[in-house]
């Protein structure tokens, strides 16, 4: 049984664009909006998500705020300017890993509808796509939907956390497919962490966590979201000097994440 929402008509469709440049977050609000039978595109980078807006109307479009070269607030603003379109008043919605209210009044300002945190949860979802779209209710079954405080812990945190992996993306095949991400993506971070550190390219490091930090919100990868908020929050405040000891911390996270995804995977294999 799906925890989402039941089925919908699918003559109800919304058509949904999200815009991200990372695999996982991508890839589960893809599943997450499919199961409220939403038809989605995604759009990797501002010029992909420009090229499908001029050939499509969206009833609703997901924008990620860190996205690379133009940020979600330029892409905003440059499809706020082509309003020639037949639907100039698409919602845009800002999806970031952590809204600070300088951030946020600058999504605001560009033309986005509202600015929410990741992970984008199938309960935050139904609650976006019913506010911003009209009728969605109406042309919809009755839904049932996972409380966000369920998302609470109160016990201390897993490395790994599968069951809230599976609440957000609801189903054992897109947890698997997540995972196997996940891995790949530490993979390629293990390798290039250490360089940035050596190098001292502070910039580029936060950059790096950041992103790694939203993927691991998707996985349930509870420590190594916190180990990279201290390292980022670090880096932020300029305060070098503490920084190798939290980059470690996000190292040590990293690993153990890599060895509980593939020792996961194999479980499931056998």
């Amino acid at each position: 049984n799906e925890p989402v929402a039941d089925q919908l008509s699918a003559s109800s469709e919304n058509r949904i664009l999200i815009v991200e440049d990372q695999a996982i977050p991508g890839r589960v609000a893809q599943s997450i909006l499919e199961k409220l039978h939403c038809q989605v595109d995604i759009a990797i980078d501002g010029e992909a998500a420009l090229q499908k807006i001029n050939q499509q109307d969206y009833d609703l479009i997901f924008m990620d705020i860190g996205l690379p070269g133009n940020d979600g607030c330029e892409v905003t603003r440059r499809i706020r300017l082509k309003q020639w379109r037949s639907n100039p008043s698409v919602p845009i919605i800002g999806l970031t890993a952590h809204v600070e209210t300088e951030n946020k009044r600058r999504c605001l300002e560009a033309g986005m509808e509202a600015v929410f945190t990741k992970p984008l949860t199938p309960g935050k979802a139904v609650e976006i796509l019913d506010a911003f779209i009209p009728n969605y209710q109406k042309t919809s079954s009755r839904y049932s939907v996972v409380s966000e405080s369920e998302n609470i812990m109160d016990k201390e945190l897993a490395i790994l956390d599968v069951d809230k992996a599976f609440q957000l993306v609801g189903s054992k095949k897109l947890v698997k497919e997540t995972f196997t991400l996940m891995i790949n993506n530490l993979i390629e971070d293990l390798d290039e962490f250490p360089q940035l550190f050596k190098r001292k390219e502070w910039q580029a490091l936060k950059d790096r966590a950041h992103k790694l930090k939203g993927g691991a919100s998707y996985c349930g990868a509870l420590r190594l979201e916190q180990a990279c908020q201290k390292l980022i929050s670090c880096l932020q405040k300029d305060s070098i000097e503490n920084a190798k000891v939290f980059y470690d911390e996000m190292i040590q996270e990293m690993i153990a994440v890599k060895a509980e995804a593939s020792a996961y995977i194999s479980s499931l294999e056998n």
